[in-house]
Parts: C-alpha cells; structure tokens; sequence
C-alpha cells in the first residue's frame, strides 16, 4: 500500500483539527513542539528572537517592527546580544540589523533572561509598553528603612528614611546608597580626587 503525504497549513492557535481522506475523517492532534515553525514565523514589534547559527551561545535580541530590512535581509533590533555575549544597544540606521528573517526563531524565557540581565548589568531595562530602552530607576528606601550616606567627614553613615528634606536632598545629590560597601567604595574615590587635587 502506497502511503500518500498530505500537508496541510495549521492556522494560529489551532490545535485540533479532521482530515478527510477517501470518505474517511480522521482527527489529528497538532503537537506544535514537533514541527519546526521557524520559517513561518515572523516577529511583531518588541518581539524577542534568537540566532543560533551553530554557535553554543546563541545570540537574542528584541525586534524593532518600526523599521523595515535593508535589502540584505538584516533584521532590525532594539537591542541584543551577540554570539560573543555582549550587549549591543541599537540606535537603529540603514542597513544595520542582527541576523536575518529566515534564520530566526522566537526566543526561549531563558534567553529573554539573559537578556534582561545583561541590561540590567548596564542599568538599563525594556519599556515593553513603550517599546524602548531606559535607565533603571534608582533605588530608594522604604519609609522607616535605612539607607547609607557619606558624611563631610568622608565617613560612611546611615540615616532611616522619612522623605524630609534631608533625606531629598541625599538622595537629589546621589550621596544615597543601598549598602555600607557601595558608599565606603565611593568615598575612597573621593579621598583619591582630593588626595591628587592641585587646587589651592
């Protein structure tokens, strides 16, 4: 008996459907783990996708839909890591884009995570509502928590929050730290300016 291929394009979201084949209907359970989408898949703005391009370390970026391929295929991005591990944040322009259409696949939650991270690493984090890259904001205290501080003296100390006027003006001053250590290592720095200060 001759077995007869029949292919058949799944729509979105479907994962049950019949087939009728010589009067008989059959239904097939569609395993979207067994099927390898990669070539029908095409990112949305702010979509992450990956490269894998043989390497170990496969390289993961966010797509820029706001920007279209250069003839090149090359696929714009607001920000990814290449195969090397480094973060590379796009001003986007022609003909610049990381991989091309037909080599990506959607990216896995643990390379999304590498990813944050490795913005995070740079105190940077993705706008997903607003489609951007932005500072962290910094850290603050809970009110009635504590924070460190450096004195005039140079000296680390700590104070309890309360949102006065001094606890804003360590904190517009960015004389405001979440650890002892984070403070101590800024205030060895500025003994070191003014150790070499040439100022009379």
């Amino acid at each position: 008996m001759t077995m007869k291929e029949i292919k058949v394009r799944v729509p979105e979201g479907i994962t049950e459907f019949s087939v009728q084949v010589n009067g008989e209907t059959t239904t097939v359970i569609y395993d979207t783990k067994c099927v390898d989408n990669k070539e029908e898949w095409r990112p949305k703005d702010g979509y992450f996708y990956s490269i894998d391009n043989g390497n170990v370390v496969c390289s993961t970026a966010i797509y820029n839909g706001k920007y279209k391929p250069n003839f090149d295929g090359l696929v714009p991005f607001y920000c990814g890591i290449n195969a090397g591990g480094k973060l590379v944040i796009n001003i986007p322009q022609k003909g610049f884009g990381f991989g091309h259409y037909y080599e990506i696949r959607p990216a896995t939650e643990e390379e999304k995570q590498r990813l944050f991270d490795a913005l995070a690493q740079k105190g940077k984090r993705w706008n997903a509502q607003q489609k951007r890259i932005e500072d962290l904001p910094r850290w603050r205290a809970d009110a009635n928590k504590h924070y460190f501080f450096i004195t005039s003296h140079l000296e680390v100390s700590n104070e309890t929050e309360v949102f006065d006027g001094s606890d804003d003006a360590r904190y517009n001053a960015c004389n405001y730290f979440k650890t002892e250590e984070a403070a101590g290592r800024v205030a060895e720095q500025i003994r070191e300016i003014f150790k070499n200060s040439k100022a009379e």
